[in-house]
């Protein structure tokens, strides 16, 4: 054989290695890509599902606040009369003259001596100590 018949036939050998070699990390890559994709959509799918659990559960939480608020509404509409009759029956006792000694205004800290004297009561005057200290109670024993 001569050196250029085997040299051609080793170049057509390393050219169909190298052509293998090429194919086959193309296979891998091929491979790798495939199997990427397929880890993808997986996780596409698991996320899909989250949202459609996380919808219904808006869904239902929207459910439960419009039957609250529903509730609420039932409820107030079936306490209204209550509190106004409460209300009336507050004022007409405020009227009293015992009810105008209970029933002094808001503001009846600072304004306990205006009160008392629009209800024609006297304020108790303070007690007189003498010095103005602080005795100590006596020991009981």
């Amino acid at each position: 054989m001569s050196w250029g018949r085997i040299a051609g036939n080793a170049g057509a050998f390393a050219l169909a290695l190298a052509l293998a070699a090429i194919f086959g990390v193309a296979q891998y890559f091929a491979g790798k890509t495939a199997g990427a994709m397929a880890e993808a959509q997986k996780w596409q799918k698991r996320v899909d599902q989250q949202a459609a659990v996380i919808a219904d559960l808006r869904v239902a939480n929207e459910r439960k606040a419009a039957q609250a608020t529903t509730r609420y509404v039932e409820t107030r509409e079936q306490l209204q009369p209550i509190i106004v009759q409460s209300k009336e029956r507050i004022r007409e006792y405020a009227a009293t003259p015992a009810g105008a000694v209970q029933c002094l205004t808001a503001d009846r800290v600072r304004g306990i001596d205006a009160n008392a004297a629009a209800l024609g009561l006297q304020p108790v005057p303070a007690a007189d100590s003498g010095d103005g200290s602080v005795h100590a109670d006596p020991d009981p024993s």
